[in-house]
């Protein structure tokens, strides 16, 4: 196993490259188990022995919930495939008659057409997983619990009714909302322009919502951001957590 510094600066080149080269991640990049499988491209069987018994993932950004899905794979009893959660957005999508979320159905970046992943039977499944899932778009988080619900994962999934951003504050999102939707705008409150139909909608720093959910003292196994091109930031930010823990 690398050092953690070695670990981060190896990852952080890596992140850099995908967000220089492509709006999609690589599927490396955003699998739980990136500090052995994307760099090495080996089976992370150390990662296995070491699994914790209560992973937690904060999902920032969750907008159809793929990424959520992705996780679930790891842990849960009875996992879900990419198609079957996009039969649950497709129906969803017929039941309140939304053309756009049944056109964008699949993802940006065509998660619903990946393969499942890492087999159930080869992690242990772990009945203490949990994900805190963020969203700026009220009616991708109506989405999200509708998808919690039905899949049977409402007991680890927690949609919040907050966004992530770099600070908390109130935002105010423009235009119309819609499920799925994920090119909407959002300025402080102090700055609305009144001829735009605006919502406005509670934002945390990630820090400030770990320390509100215990997850700074307790840990978390994997974080997600959608970071719309702001990769490089948010890693450093990482960087910093990881130094100042190692000196407490």
């Amino acid at each position: 196993m690398f050092p953690e510094k070695n670990l981060l600066d190896q990852f952080t080149r890596h992140s850099q490259y995908d967000a220089r080269t492509s709006a999609c991640c690589s599927p490396t990049s955003h699998d739980p188990r990136w500090g052995v499988t994307a760099l090495t491209g080996r089976a992370p069987s150390v990662a296995e022995a070491l699994a914790p018994t209560s992973p937690v993932m904060v999902n920032v950004g969750a907008n159809k919930g793929y990424a959520i899905r992705d996780f679930a794979q790891l842990w849960a009893a009875q996992p879900i495939s990419p198609a079957k959660w996009h039969r649950h957005i497709v129906a969803y999508a017929k039941r309140i008659s939304s053309g756009h979320l049944r056109w964008n159905s699949c993802g940006s970046c065509g998660e619903c057409r990946r393969g499942n992943g890492r087999s159930a039977a080869s992690m242990p499944t772990c009945k203490g997983w949990h994900v805190h899932a963020l969203e700026l778009n009220w009616k991708s988080r109506e989405l999200l619990r509708h998808l919690v619900n039905v899949t049977g994962l409402a007991s680890h999934i927690n949609v919040h009714d907050l966004a992530g951003s770099n600070q908390s504050m109130m935002l105010a999102v423009e235009g119309q909302m819609m499920a799925g939707f994920e090119a909407l705008r959002a300025i402080t409150q102090s700055n609305p322009r009144p001829e735009k139909l605006v919502t406005s909608i509670q934002a945390t720093s990630i820090d400030a919502f770990l320390r509100s959910q215990g997850l700074f003292r307790n840990g978390i196994y994997q974080l997600t951001v959608d970071a719309e091109g702001w990769d490089a930031l948010i890693l450093d930010r990482r960087a910093r957590i990881v130094r100042s823990a190692s000196d407490a």
